[in-house]
């Protein structure tokens, strides 16, 4: 009883939440957000080592009064600055150390490590926030549904779930998926990209016929192409992208931040494939002529928790929780990016007779490339995204890799090495149909080379505990 009362009080709440993001007008998200800016940068200018870097770069935190002040004078904070000696000491004196609960390490893919810290009420909160979003999207109250957290090092916060932990192995996820879930209404797997994409290919080997269970896929960790979203949909049987049945989803948390900063919605998801079939419309609208030519993530957030700012087209961050330990001011996460005004986007899809397309929630798109690490060739620059989308846009293709690959320099063309999945055969006839397929949609020629799984060279040692290098 008392289980059914609190699911009802939660049901309630969340109600009212999803009501208040639909009812917020676009301006005054945007008036709140600039407010918890400027409340946030007084907080942080409280703390020492942060206050000595404003007198370092001659800022007067007295003379920040309004959004103007904030943008031309707060200074940007970059990892090597926060994470290094002696600054790195200096600010954790000020950590009060009884408050944290834990700490969100990043993957150091970068070769630098970074992280967040946690309070007690912050984990508390953030428990809040993504059962929220599995209410939204799934139901998760009043359906009987099972959460495969399958992320190496991320634990999930509990929700009105049965939840287990399996980290990235492939046979625990599978024996769920045979065993335990056809006795649940759904099953919400979370993990890597590539992990959860070899895992249903592996299940699809095993002969599993995944139409027979409702599954969902939360994906992230990195760039998530489209075109990954519509081959495993296949498999999972909607390919038509049914919002009754099963769904995937992305999301991006920053350890700096927290595990979900950016989430895709439905409409988020449309828009996105709108870039891909109407580039006039995505030229316009993105201004793609400055940007990377691939087809960026989009998202939308909550302005009253972050602000967010596009500075020479990467994204900078000022976490609007004066409660954190740290906060964070226009941090650069550096991540290539652009925000959309809702206003400019609302506008654009009317005038070209798609309101149906106009996301309920007037919040800001954020479209992010990733890193957006490339590799120049005689060819023009050749982006590890747009490899991406190329690879996962045949199902002959993506079935047959890991979907780990390496681009490198090798001469003027650059060179394109592929890993193919354990126990592929790698006949002639495979080999040229994708050197053909690749070479035809990069509108290049650069060397391809198709590693069996276990002679491929590059990160076999990774196992999907750290963002896999694609350049």
């Amino acid at each position: 009883m008392q289980m059914v009362l609190l699911d009802f009080v939660k049901k309630l709440k969340y109600r009212f939440f999803q009501l208040m993001l639909k009812n917020t007008h676009s301006d005054e998200f945007e008036r709140l957000s600039h407010q918890k800016a400027l409340e946030a940068f007084q907080k942080a200018a409280s703390v020492s080592f942060y206050n000595r870097l404003l007198m370092e770069k001659n800022v007067n935190p007295l003379d920040i009064c309004d959004l103007e002040s904030f943008k031309k004078n707060v200074p940007v904070l970059k990892k090597d600055l926060l994470f290094k000696e002696p600054n790195f000491s200096e600010w954790l004196k000020d950590i009060p150390y009884e408050k944290i609960q834990s700490i969100l390490l990043s993957s150091g893919s970068t070769g630098a490590f970074s992280f967040g810290l946690n309070t007690f009420e912050d984990s508390k909160k953030d428990g809040h926030v993504i059962e929220f979003f599995f209410q939204t999207y799934f139901n998760i109250l009043n359906k009987k549904t099972l959460i495969i957290n399958a992320l190496s090092v991320v634990d999930i916060p509990s929700m009105g779930a049965v939840s287990v932990h399996t980290g990235p192995r492939t046979d625990s996820v599978l024996y769920l998926l045979k065993t335990t879930a056809p006795y649940f209404d759904q099953t919400i797997i979370i993990g890597d990209n590539f992990f959860i994409k070899n895992t249903i290919d592996d299940g699809v080997k095993e002969k599993m016929d995944f139409t027979k269970i409702t599954l969902h896929l939360i994906m992230g960790g990195q760039y998530f192409p489209e075109s990954l979203r519509s081959y495993l949909l296949d498999i999972l049987g909607n390919k038509k992208q049914d919002p009754t049945k099963s769904q995937i989803f992305s999301s991006m948390g920053i350890s700096e931040f927290g595990l979900n900063i950016f989430f895709e919605n439905t409409h988020t998801i449309q828009l996105r494939k709108l870039f891909i079939a109407n580039l006039d419309f995505k030229k316009t609208l993105l201004e793609e002529d400055k940007l990377p030519d691939f087809t960026p993530m989009v998202f939308q957030f909550v302005p009253s928790s972050f602000y967010i700012e596009d500075l020479n087209d990467e994204l900078v961050i000022t976490n609007l929780n004066t409660h954190h330990p740290f906060p964070f001011v226009r941090y650069n996460t550096q991540d290539v990016g652009k925000l959309i005004p809702y206003q400019k986007l609302k506008k654009a899809l009317i005038e070209m007779k798609a309101p149906e397309m106009v996301p309920p929630i007037q919040s800001p798109l954020v479209l992010v490339y990733g890193k957006s690490d490339g590799l120049n060739s005689s060819g023009g620059k050749i982006y590890s995204a747009r490899i991406e989308e190329i690879l996962f846009s045949d199902s002959q293709i993506a079935g047959c890799i890991t979907g780990n690959f390496r681009l490198h320099e090798h001469n003027a063309a650059g060179r394109l090495e592929l890993q193919l999945k354990k126990d592929m055969h790698l006949s002639d006839q495979l080999k040229t149909y994708i050197e053909q397929s690749i070479q035809k949609q990069i509108q290049t020629h650069i060397p391809i080379i198709i590693h069996p799984y276990a002679s491929f060279p590059y990160g076999m040692e990774l196992d999907y505990e750290r963002k896999f290098k694609f350049v």
